[in-house]
């Protein structure tokens, strides 16, 4: 599940252009960490539950911006993009239900970013092998 989150994000051409990225390959997302200076986002996952048929999961989304306008807007773009609406799959259907639970915002006040953190809880299918 999480490579369909990861891919649904990078296809996704509104994100970059928000983290000031002009050019179409230039990285904007990290697994955990980066040494990118610039607005950034970092993500992490952990299957919570799999029982073969459905895998439930956490999915961490740290937004790392300059100002909390851009932080605030990256925050409401991936929850339109990630949240479920109704019974309807997201993530191009890799998704069975997105829901944001948690979250909260740091200061860096040595490189004058904010860390805005936001957890979703997906469910979705169990991938195959996956036990």
């Amino acid at each position: 599940m999480l490579e369909a989150i990861v891919a649904f994000l990078l296809a996704d051409t509104t994100l970059p252009k928000m983290l000031g990225r002009k050019k179409k390959n230039e990285k904007w997302l990290y697994l955990r960490a980066t040494a990118d200076l610039r607005d950034s986002m970092l993500y992490d996952y952990t299957t919570t539950r799999n029982d073969g048929a459905v895998e439930l999961g956490r999915f961490k989304c740290t937004v790392i911006c300059g100002n909390m306008e851009t932080s605030r807007a990256v925050e409401q773009r991936l929850r339109d993009m990630l949240i479920t609406k109704d019974d309807r799959p997201s993530v191009g259907g890799a998704v069975l239900k997105c829901v944001q639970n948690g979250g909260g915002a740091l200061t860096d006040e040595e490189r004058k970013k904010t860390h805005t953190i936001l957890y979703f809880d997906v469910s979705g299918r169990a991938q195959k092998g996956c036990i």
